[in-house]
């Protein structure tokens, strides 16, 4: 398992912490990498919260390379999975960033309600 912390920063998903298990098996995320916003629950969680307008133009930013055969390859599947995301309070990477990885990531809120960062175990 491991746990990262993302923070929103300049209209990208920047990791700025993470916690590796001391097991063999780990799936890292570097502090300072970027998460695609269709391949990462981490970015999903947070793009879920967003105005609809401003979730377009982040998501206008994206190449949405194809990872893994789930890889989300569209804005509108993308935008067709965020009204779930806001009822259940999580988003989930199934295998869409690398084969064999699940996540779960939940959107972190600064005080008037608005997204500004994300949790996730993987």
């Amino acid at each position: 398992e491991t746990i990262n912390l993302a923070l929103l920063v300049r209209q990208e998903v920047v990791v700025v912490d993470s916690i590796e298990t001391t097991q063999m098996l780990r799936q890292g995320g570097a502090v300072g990498s970027v998460n695609p916003w269709h391949a990462s629950s981490l970015s999903k969680s947070i793009l879920a919260w967003l105005d609809r307008g401003e979730a377009n133009r982040l998501l206008q930013r994206c190449s949405f390379d194809r990872y893994t055969p789930r890889t989300l390859t569209s804005a509108a599947k993308v935008l067709a999975e965020l009204p779930e995301i806001v009822e259940l309070g999580y988003a989930v990477d199934n295998e869409e960033a690398t084969i064999g990885s699940r996540c779960v990531g939940a959107a972190i809120f600064d005080a008037s309600g608005r997204p500004i960062g994300a949790i996730s175990i993987s």
